[in-house]
């Protein structure tokens, strides 16, 4: 009884530590090492709870990043299909979630020819071109996309993450001094 009711109220303890729970206040008085080991397990609970909340913390933090930074983000898959994105991108595009991206920029059956996303996939580097496409109302667009691979693990590359910064008042701009030189 002297070593169950301590063991036993840590093995409870170490159980919610695992589930993500902080463990119940161990109550073990003894001056032993199985009080300092009942002490030690309480105190682990409490630095994984920090922890685990600075994690959180941190996710939120980025994930309010992706989602107010002002250029269109999408992370996209092997086969160019929308594994996320940002609230800019949804708003200028209405997509659904896992449909292409090149039928969501351009109105494409197909993969694009000239495809930085395919690049990046291909050697995992960044890549930068200027696109054109149709957002949802119908207009047309012009950016500045740049890729990055996000790799797993094992140093492949998973997905490729790609940035579109919106250039289309520059791009009319070059067009109406170009039809003005004309």
């Amino acid at each position: 009884r002297f070593i169950n009711r301590p063991v036993t109220g840590m093995i409870r303890a170490t159980h919610s530590i695992a589930r993500g729970r902080q463990p119940a206040s161990q109550d073990v008085a003894q001056r032993d090492e199985m009080g300092e080991l009942a002490r030690a397990i309480e105190n682990m609970g409490r630095e994984i709870e920090q922890k685990h909340k600075e994690i959180i913390r941190e996710r939120e933090r980025y994930q309010q990043l992706y989602e107010l930074v002002p250029c269109l983000i999408t992370v996209q898959d092997r086969q160019y299909r929308l594994i996320s994105y940002n609230r800019e991108f949804e708003q200028k595009f209405a997509p659904k979630r896992w449909e292409r991206c090149y039928r969501v920029y351009k109105g494409r059956r197909e993969k694009c020819p000239e495809c930085p996303v395919e690049k990046t996939f291909q050697d995992g580097r960044v890549h930068t071109s200027e696109e054109s496409g149709y957002v949802k109302d119908g207009s047309q667009a012009h950016w500045l996309v740049t890729t990055a691979p996000i790799f797993n693990p094992r140093g492949k590359v998973e997905a490729v993450m790609e940035m579109c910064l919106d250039i289309t008042a520059r791009k009319r701009l070059e067009e109406g001094l170009r039809r003005s030189e004309n």
